[in-house]
């Protein structure tokens, strides 16, 4: 099941955005639109720049790397308190890392079941994504509700972004040791 922690990690990284949002007293509304559509960018981007490089790579390489990108840029938003344009940029590069993987991981997920369960497996992968964007916003609600700052949920977020490529990279090295 290769990309329900990816998808849990996406949808904690929008609810800490919401949050951040929320948290931010003062700022135009539009403002957190915009960080938004440069989450949205950076998927668009991701996937399009990815997908060349896999070819030359390996998937499990691109995709440990990126994976990594995404979570540095978590983290770097609950440790900076960077101006708006840098701000936008750091989700931007979170867009690229965490949800511009997607098409990788699902596409990966269909090469490590053997065929004779290829669909199960991949089917049941996305079904366990499916599950990670309920309880990540779920997740993201109740620490707010707790009196969690958004910087300290996106420390926290961090987490299981960084569990990600380490992951990414076991995998990897196992498919190569096969």
């Amino acid at each position: 099941m290769a990309n329900e922690p990816d998808q849990f990690v996406q949808q904690l990284f929008h609810a800490a955005v919401a949050a951040s949002d929320l948290a931010r007293n003062g700022r135009d509304p539009a403002l957190g639109d915009l960080r938004c559509t440069m989450y949205a960018l950076g998927v668009i981007l991701g996937a399009v720049l990815t997908a060349p490089i896999v070819d030359h790579m390996g998937a499990e390489r691109v995709l440990t790397r990126v994976l990594t990108l995404g979570a540095l840029c978590v983290l770097s938003i609950g440790l900076l308190d960077p101006p708006f344009w840098l701000l936008s940029v750091i989700i931007c590069g979170a867009g690229i890392g965490i949800g511009g993987c997607q098409a990788g991981l699902n596409s990966l997920s269909g090469q490590i079941y053997p065929p004779a369960i290829r669909s199960t497996g991949a089917g049941w992968a996305l079904g366990a994504g499916r599950v990670g964007t309920i309880a990540g916003r779920l997740l993201g609600g109740a620490l707010l509700g707790l009196g969690w700052r958004a910087q300290s949920l996106f420390i926290a977020f961090a987490i299981p972004a960084f569990a990600v490529p380490l992951l990414m990279a076991i995998l990897g090295r196992v498919r190569r040791s096969r």
